[in-house]
């Protein structure tokens, strides 16, 4: 569908928030952006799996 791929898109996306953004839960988002690199899902999803990692790992 877009013609950028995933892993630009996730390699942008981390180096701003290494550098110019606060955020609360940044091993979320980061394990969120692993996923969105490998895998077709939307980011939403991979923020909820990020999530699923690292604060409920023993969940499912």
């Amino acid at each position: 569908m877009y013609q950028v791929p995933r892993q630009e898109i996730t390699a942008v996306i981390s180096g701003v928030l290494m550098e110019d953004v606060a955020v609360t839960n940044a091993t979320v988002i980061i394990k969120g952006l692993e996923t969105f690199a490998t895998t077709t899902l939307d980011f939403v999803d991979c923020l909820m799996v990020g999530y699923q990692k690292e604060e409920r790992p023993n969940r499912f």
